[in-house]
C-alpha cells in the first residue's frame, strides 16, 4: 500500500466476511473435495471422514441441557483439525482472487488493488466482480458472505485521495452498495487511509 502510494496511486482494500464458516463446512462436500483435488483416497481418506463423523452437540446451562443433535455440517473449532478442514474445503476460491493482489487466512480474504485516479472506475469493476464470484463460490460450497460485514477503504495520499469523485468509490455488490470507510480492523490490527 506504502508503494502504491509513493507512486502517485490510489488503492482500495475489500476485506469479505463469511458468516458462520466453520460451522457450515458442508461433510460430503469435503469429502468430494479431498478426493478430486487433494487425491486422497483409502486409510487417509477414511480417518478424516470418521474425524467429522458422529458429532453431536448438547447446550447446557446450569443442570439444564438441550437434546443432543447430530452435526451434519461444520468443523470443529477448538482443535487444529478444525482450521485446517476449513482451508482444504476453501483452497480453490484463490482462482477468484487472482485479478487483485490478495491475502487469504482461514475465512479472512482480502483484495487489494490500486491504479491512477483515472483508473478508480476499473478498480471498483474489478473488485465488484470479484465479489460478486466469491458470492456464486460460496453458494456452491453452502457459505455464506455476509455483506453487512463486508468492508472496502480507499487509500493513498490525501492529494490522490481527493481525486476520486464520491459517487465512483462505492462497490456495488448485487443490491448491496459497500460505502468506503477510513479505518478497517484486519486480523486484530487497525488499518487506516
Amino acid at each position: 500500500m506504502i508503494s502504491a502510494s509513493d507512486q502517485g496511486h490510489v488503492g482500495a482494500l475489500m476485506l469479505l466476511d463469511l458468516s458462520a464458516a466453520f460451522g457450515t463446512v458442508d461433510h460430503q462436500i469435503l469429502v468430494d473435495v479431498l478426493r478430486r483435488r487433494f487425491g486422497i483416497a483409502g486409510g487417509a481418506l477414511d480417518w478424516r471422514v470418521n474425524f467429522l463423523s458422529n458429532r453431536s452437540q448438547v447446550v447446557r446451562v446450569g443442570s439444564c441441557e438441550s437434546c443432543v443433535i447430530t452435526l451434519l455440517f461444520g468443523v470443529p473449532r477448538g482443535s487444529v483439525l478444525g482450521p485446517k478442514r476449513f482451508l482444504e474445503y476453501a483452497e480453490d476460491v484463490c482462482p477468484l482472487f487472482e485479478r487483485l493482489q490478495y491475502h487469504l487466512f482461514a475465512d479472512d480474504m482480502q483484495g487489494l488493488k490500486h491504479g491512477l485516479p483515472t483508473d478508480v472506475p476499473q478498480i471498483v469493476s474489478t473488485l465488484a466482480d470479484c465479489a460478486t464470484d466469491v458470492i456464486a463460490w460460496c453458494a456452491a460450497k453452502r457459505l455464506q458472505l455476509n455483506a453487512d460485514k463486508t468492508e472496502m477503504m480507499w487509500f493513498g495520499s490525501a492529494a490522490t485521495l481527493s481525486k476520486i469523485p464520491p459517487a465512483s468509490s462505492t462497490i456495488h455488490i448485487g443490491s448491496i452498495d459497500v460505502q468506503p470507510v477510513t479505518v478497517v480492523r484486519d486480523l486484530g490490527v487497525m488499518i487506516d487511509t
